[in-house]
C-alpha cells in the first residue's frame, strides 16, 4: 500500500504558508464620501457668496446628462400604460376562458339544489360495486 505523506487538506482551512489579503474597501468608500461631502459644502458656500442666480447654474452643471441621449441622440418612446400588449393567441385564449366560465355559471344557476342532489345520487347509483364502501365487522 502506498500513502501520500502529510496531513489531510480540508476545505475552508488555510493552507500552510499562504495568507489571505484583507480587503480595504471601507477606507476607500469613506474617502470618496468625504470628498463628495466637502465638494458639496464648497459649492453651497460659493452659492451663498455669489447669490441665487449662480446657484441655479451650479445645479445645472451638477446634473448628469442622459447617456443614451448624449451618445446616440435617441430616446425610446414611453409605452402606453393602457395599451394591450397581449398576442392574438393570448387574446383568443382569454376570450375562450371567459366564454367557458359564463357557460359553467349559467349551467349551475339553472339547477336548484334539489336537482343537483338528485343528479348526484343517480350518478352514484350507476357506479359499479367496486366503488361501494366495504362492510367491516361481524354483521
Amino acid at each position: 500500500m502506498s500513502f501520500t505523506g502529510g496531513p489531510l487538506k480540508l476545505k475552508g482551512q488555510p493552507v500552510a504558508g499562504v495568507k489571505k489579503k484583507k480587503k480595504q474597501q471601507g477606507k476607500e468608500k469613506e474617502l470618496a464620501l468625504a470628498a463628495e461631502a466637502s465638494a458639496a459644502d464648497k459649492q453651497q458656500q460659493d452659492g451663498e457668496k455669489e447669490g441665487p442666480s449662480t446657484s441655479a447654474a451650479a445645479q445645472e452643471k451638477q446634473q448628469k446628462p442622459d447617456l443614451k441621449r448624449a451618445l446616440h441622440g435617441y430616446e425610446p418612446p414611453k409605452p402606453d400604460e393602457n395599451a394591450d400588449r397581449r398576442t392574438p393567441a393570448e387574446k383568443r385564449f382569454q376570450e375562450h376562458q371567459v366564454k367557458l366560465e359564463q357557460e359553467r355559471l349559467s349551467k349551475l344557476a339553472s339547477k336548484s339544489h334539489r336537482d343537483r342532489v338528485k343528479e348526484f345520487n343517480d350518478y352514484l347509483a350507476h357506479l359499479s360495486e367496486h366503488h361501494d364502501i366495504p362492510r367491516v365487522g361481524p354483521g
